[in-house]
Formats: C-alpha cells, structure tokens, sequence
C-alpha cells in the first residue's frame, strides 16, 4: 500500500495519496514514516489555518515517537513558520543540537 502512495505522490495525486495515508495510519497509528508522510501532504493541501494545525499535530506525533528525526524536525519548523509560532525556534535549537550528533558518530 505504501508503493501506491509514493506512485500517488509521484503523480502529484495528494488529494488521493492524503485519503490513503489517512487510511494506512488508522491501521497502524505508530508508523513514523507514514505519519510523516501524512503530515507532509496536509500542509502541502492546506488551505486553511486549521489544517495547518492539523499537520503540525501529525507532525508532533512524529516527535515524539522519533524525536531525532531531522526530516521531520525540518517539516515541523516549516509548518510552525506558516503559523507564525514562536515554537519555530525550539525546532531550531533541537536541530542546533541534532546536527553535531549526527556529524561525528
């Protein structure tokens, strides 16, 4: 099912890719890369401020299931820039921290 989504992605179908993952997380809730995923497609469909709210929280379930998640930490200060959060700047100091971790193993 995860082949169709990355198909749907590819085809720039977020709308159906979005109703798939949607579907995929309710079956498996702690699937970081899916909720990733998921979270990543309700900011690029949002509209609205509430749906950007509502990748935010996807985004945060990430968080705290994979708090190292670089790729997701970079996502999750995206969204909160789009919202105007102050909460932006944590994300950045995680990622001040994260980085030299990951540069000398």
């Amino acid at each position: 099912m995860k082949q169709e989504v990355q198909h749907l992605i590819n085809l720039r179908q977020h709308e159906e890719a979005l109703t798939l993952l949607q579907s995929i997380t309710q079956t498996d809730p702690t699937d970081t890369d899916t909720l990733f995923w998921l979270s990543y497609l309700q900011a690029k469909t949002a509209r609205r401020r509430k749906q950007f709210e509502e990748a935010v929280q996807t985004a945060e379930r990430v968080h705290i299931r994979n708090p190292k998640d670089e790729r997701n930490l970079r996502h999750l200060k995206a969204c909160y820039h789009k919202l105007g959060s102050s909460l932006e700047h944590s994300i950045d100091a995680e990622l001040e921290v994260l980085t030299p971790l990951q540069e000398n193993p």
